[in-house]
Order: C-alpha cells, then structure tokens, then sequence
C-alpha cells in the first residue's frame, strides 16, 4: 500500500519503460478508476460466471481463491483517491489499485495458496516483478517467521530459494497486465508463455507443514487440500451464526 520514495519511484520508472507500464502509472485503459471499478471488478467477483469457466482456465482456478475470501476486503485497503495530496499521491493511487486487483490472480497463477509463506512469497513476486524492494523485504520475513513456526528453517530455505530462482525466468511484463486479461485462458498456456516454472518443494512444505499455518482452523483439518482451509473456516462461521440466531 505504501508506495513512498525512495521505492515508490523506482517502482513508477520501471514500470514507465513500457506502454503497458505506463498504462498501470498514470491509471488508463485496464487500470483506469472508472474502468475497474465498473467493469473489473464486478468480473472478478462474479462468482457464478467464474464457476463456469472450464476448469483448465485461469479464471476456474482463480474462482478457488476468492470464493470464500473475497476481494472488497482487499481492495479497501489500496491508497484512496481522497487521501491524494500531491501529484505523486496520483500514481500512488494507481500503482496501488493495480497491486490489489491483480494479487489473487498472481496467487492463481504462481500456484502459492493464502497461507503464510504463500503470501509471503506472492509479496516476493510482486517485488520482483514490479521492481518494489519492501515487498521483498517483508516476504523474506514472512519466510523466516515460518521457519520459526514450523522448526524448520531448511526446508523453508528451499521453499523461498525455489521461488527465486523461478522468478528469474518469469518474463516480468506479466505483472503489468490487467487481472481480466487472463481469466479465460488456459492456465497451462499462460503460465508457459510467461515462463513460470512448477513449485514441488513449495506443494511439498505446504503437505507437510500446514497444520502449522494460519489460517488457524488449519490445526482441525486431517486430510490436506490446496483450499480446503477455507472452506473449513466458512462452514465453522456459518454454524457461529446459525448458533446466534
């Protein structure tokens, strides 16, 4: 969210390099506020037409992300425009909301689940692909408050070294694209065209250590799922309000 100098900068003039780029930063086109919030956003959201989309497309698998999450939590939480005060406020808003729309569909295509090292890791993706420092700064945290956790900081190690040495393959124009862009391909295809490669030792320590993790209603899980945490989560909120009713 906070996108000050001197790394908000930095941000603004790689992006800047491209047409694409430059789209994100003065917020037109894909990223115009009209635009994702009319038409963007209520896609993404559509749950029923995300469900329907054949289960080897981006926006199938993205449909396993937010359908118990959602994404007006996320997004409430991007630079407003009404806490615009200068002329760099301007592209702090727009690099913002790009951030937020697109980060569920990095976790979609990266194949990191809403755990903690998988957000720790997309935080690692985003600063890697948009040349933004704390966004790595704070997944290599993420990483070592996980080790912690789950006493392992070798395996954890692994995990986080895989994820770099994949994104210095990954062609990093993918993070300049809009989130609709995707969401009817094939996930195969894009992930192939974009050179991003397969996660085993992350698919691994999250088989091995998810009981660890938050969200905590992991501990009550027995058999492992991508999503099932979720899941479990909506159906124990569920029986709280039938409870209170």
């Amino acid at each position: 969210r906070e996108m000050q100098f001197p790394f908000g900068i930095m941000m603004m003039n790689t992006a800047t390099k491209t047409t694409l780029g430059q789209d994100v930063v003065w917020g037109r086109k894909h990223n115009d506020r009209e635009y994702v919030e009319k038409t963007v956003l209520p896609k993404l959201t559509d749950l029923d037409y995300l469900k329907s989309l054949p289960k080897n497309t981006v926006g199938s698998t993205y449909y396993e992300f937010i359908r118990f999450h959602g994404l007006d939590s996320l997004y409430s939480q991007r630079f407003k425009d009404e806490e615009v005060k200068s002329r760099l406020d301007v592209v702090r808003t727009n690099l913002s909301r790009h951030v937020v729309i697109t980060h569920d569909v990095l976790h979609t295509l990266f194949k990191y689940n809403t755990h903690a090292l998988g957000e720790g890791l997309i935080q690692e993706v985003t600063g890697e692909l948009l040349d933004y420092k704390p966004s790595k700064i704070i997944g290599f945290f993420v990483m070592l408050a996980v080790a912690k956790r789950v006493k392992d900081f070798k395996a954890t190690w692994k995990v986080y070294n895989e994820c770099k040495k994949n994104l210095r393959k990954v062609n990093k124009e993918l993070a300049l694209y809009g989130p609709l862009e995707f969401l009817e391909s094939d996930i195969g295809e894009i992930r192939k065209k974009f050179g991003i490669g397969k996660v085993p030792l992350y698919d691994a320590f999250e088989k091995r250590y998810h009981n660890h993790l938050t969200p905590q209603s992991c501990v009550h899980i027995e058999k492992w799922d991508r999503y099932n945490a979720w899941e479990h989560m909506a159906r124990e909120e569920s029986k709280e309000k039938t409870k209170e009713i």
